[in-house]
């Protein structure tokens, strides 16, 4: 995405493949569930998603519009934004824990995909939600004592310290598509 990020053509052109992907992706996982080949899986999981996912990422980039940017402006999915970097943190550790639990309650080990979304997701936001309220959030109130300079700033200190002159500082724009 990067390397396409300054290059209109190569853009489109990763933008449309990965929307080609998403229901690639949903085709291939149901097929997936019915037939459960190695081989398939390989393909969903690190070709089609990625593509879908890229797709994602570049529209997220770009903003949306129309019914899907009122759906993901709703406050719940907003929140879920808020808390996203918890669930990225915990998910595995919630999965983790959860196969240990069966181990020592002497329970069978769920293998099901399904199932273990419709446990370990909200288990998993649960313990994204704490993290954000009693960790995250605190530490994020700490920032006013820290104010934010841009790089730079702090070279010119020295400079400006000796004389009363104030300098304007222009930092460069970033226009739309540049990273």
């Amino acid at each position: 995405m990067a390397l396409c990020a300054d290059q209109p053509a190569a853009w489109r052109c990763l933008t449309r493949l990965g929307l080609i992907s998403i229901p690639l992706a949903l085709i291939l996982g149901v097929i997936r569930l019915v037939y459960n080949r190695l081989w398939l899986s390989y393909v969903v999981n690190e070709t089609v998603v990625a593509l879908a996912l890229a797709y994602l990422v570049a529209k997220t980039a770009e903003g949306f519009d129309g019914p899907t940017g009122r759906l993901l402006s709703l406050p719940p999915l907003q929140y879920v934004g808020k808390i996203s970097y918890g669930i990225y943190l915990y998910h595995l550790f919630v999965l983790q824990a959860f196969w240990k639990f069966l181990s020592v309650a002497h329970l069978p080990l769920l293998d099901k995909g399904p199932l273990l979304f419709l446990i370990l997701t909200p288990t998993t936001v649960a313990m994204a939600a704490l993290s954000w309220k009693l960790l995250e959030e605190p530490l994020n109130g700490l920032k006013r004592h820290f104010p934010y300079q841009p790089e730079g700033v702090q070279a010119l200190q020295p400079m400006l310290s000796g004389s009363q002159r104030r300098v304007p500082l222009r930092f460069p724009q970033k226009s739309h598509g540049q990273y």
